[in-house]
C-alpha cells in the first residue's frame, strides 16, 4: 500500500490513491530495472555526492530523471523499517559518518 502523512503527522495507509482512486496495493512499478539502472547511472556521475535522493519518472519513452535531492527525507525512507536495521544501510551511513 501507499502512505502519506495526516495533518497531525500520523501515517495514513492507502490501498488506492487518495486523489485518483487508482489501486496502489499490489501494483508493480513498470520497468523497475530500467528505473534502477537510470538512478544508479546518475549516482555514478556524481561520486563526490554519495547521498542523493533521485526522483525518477516512468514515461512511455523510458525512465526520466525529474530531480536530485541533496537532503533526502530520511523519515520517508523509514516508514517500513529503520534504515540502520539493514546492515548495508548501516555500513553506508557509518562509512560516510552520517550515523
Amino acid at each position: 500500500p501507499g502512505w502519506g502523512l495526516a495533518d497531525d503527522g500520523s501515517i495514513q495507509w492507502h490501498r488506492v490513491h487518495p486523489e485518483t482512486g487508482v489501486a496502489i496495493e499490489g501494483l508493480q512499478v513498470p520497468r523497475w530495472q530500467d528505473l534502477l539502472s537510470t538512478a544508479l547511472r546518475a549516482a555514478r556521475a556524481f561520486p563526490q555526492m554519495p547521498f542523493i535522493g533521485w526522483d525518477v519518472l516512468v514515461t512511455e519513452e523510458g525512465p526520466a530523471l525529474l530531480e536530485a535531492n541533496t537532503l533526502p527525507a530520511l523519515p520517508v525512507w523509514q516508514v517500513h523499517e529503520p534504515l540502520l536495521d539493514d546492515p548495508r544501510s548501516r555500513a553506508f551511513f557509518e562509512h560516510y559518518r552520517l550515523a
